[in-house]
C-alpha cells in the first residue's frame, strides 16, 4: 500500500480547493508506485451536460495538466448553464 506524499496531499488539496466541485485523487500503480492524476465530479451530470462536452471524469499525467482540464471543464459548464 502506497502512503500519500506530503506535496501529492498538497497538490490534492490545492486541486480541490480551487475546483470544489471535483474530488481529486491520484492513482497508484500495480507495485505501488504513484500513476496518473484524477478528478471526478461531486454530483451527476445530465445527458444533456454530457453532449455539451462536460465530462464526470478526467485524468492527467500531471497536477498541472487536470488543473487545466478542470478550468476548461468549468468554462464549459458556465456556457452550458451549470
Amino acid at each position: 500500500m502506497r502512503i500519500e506524499s506530503y506535496d501529492d496531499l498538497e497538490q490534492r488539496r490545492r486541486l480541490e480547493r480551487d475546483f470544489p466541485g471535483w474530488g481529486v485523487w491520484r492513482a497508484v500503480g500495480p507495485s505501488g508506485e504513484p500513476g496518473g492524476w484524477y478528478a471526478s465530479r461531486r454530483r451527476r451530470i445530465t445527458p444533456a451536460e454530457v453532449r455539451a462536452g462536460l465530462w464526470a471524469t478526467v485524468d492527467a499525467a500531471s497536477p498541472e495538466r487536470l488543473a487545466q482540464l478542470l478550468a476548461e471543464q468549468t468554462e464549459l459548464a458556465s456556457r452550458v448553464g451549470r
